[in-house]
């Protein structure tokens, strides 16, 4: 009798067990398939205003496929965040984001604690590793001092002019930091990505949302952290 009741209760454990397994498991695809689907970095930690804000590099890449805008309020005026941003890339500041993480993915970064004026960009054409070589290198389009700094890549700029029907390899993407005075002492660092290809299986995989925003959602929101951090701690 108490052999039989031992088993029914091991079985018992071994059904409750089960049925947490296999809801765990539910839970953990239906919350796979939200992120994958509803994409919710897209419109994480920034407001409509945001969204809606005409930012210096936006003409670059016309009739984006998608975009997203990433923000932080940052307790500084712009010319104190700006030598923070125009020293970002993988062989100067690094990006003050998840350094750990970023190494893992073979970025070799070191993030910077301080300003370095010899890493600052001109705005003359220099590239801006991300992370080489296993990508490739970025044009630095425009510096517009304690304003903006301008990324754009692609292979057919004139689509962003006359959006006439693109080649299968077409791809257009800028990269914008910009930086929008709220007072004297406070100003809303702003992070743009903006991506246009062809609608390709393969482009979607690379230049897509799902894969590339996601990567850069997570980079980008230990970034603004991490300059806010820095410029904040420097007062």
């Amino acid at each position: 009798m108490i052999q039989q009741q031992d088993k029914k209760k091991k079985k018992t454990i071994f059904t409750a067990i089960l049925i947490a397994f296999i809801a765990a498991a539910i839970l953990s695809c239906a919350g796979l398939f939200y992120v994958v689907t509803a994409m919710p970095w897209m419109n994480w930690d920034n407001t409509d205003e945001d969204q809606q804000e005409t930012m210096p590099g936006d003409g670059l890449t016309f009739k984006p496929n998608w975009e997203y805008t990433q923000a932080i309020t940052i307790n500084a005026p712009a010319d104190r965040i700006f030598p923070w941003i125009d020293q970002i890339g993988q062989d100067r500041g690094g990006y003050y984001s998840y350094e750990f993480l970023e190494n893992i993915a073979g970025c070799n970064i070191k993030n910077a604690d301080r300003i370095h004026p010899e890493w600052q960009y001109k705005g003359d054409g220099t590239e801006f590793m991300i992370m080489a070589p296993k990508a490739p290198k970025l044009p630095v389009a425009k510096v517009i001092q304690d304003i903006a700094l301008i990324i754009h890549a692609g292979n057919s700029g004139e689509y962003g002019i006359k959006p006439k029907k693109p080649a299968k390899d077409f791809n257009n993407m800028t990269w914008v930091f910009y930086l929008k005075k709220l007072d004297w002492n406070r100003t809303r660092l702003m992070v743009r990505l903006r991506s246009a290809y062809y609608p390709s299986k393969e482009n979607e995989l690379w230049y897509g949302p799902k894969i590339m925003g996601f990567m850069n959602f997570v980079v980008g929101d230990g970034m603004l952290r991490g300059i806010k951090e820095r410029v904040e701690k420097g007062k």
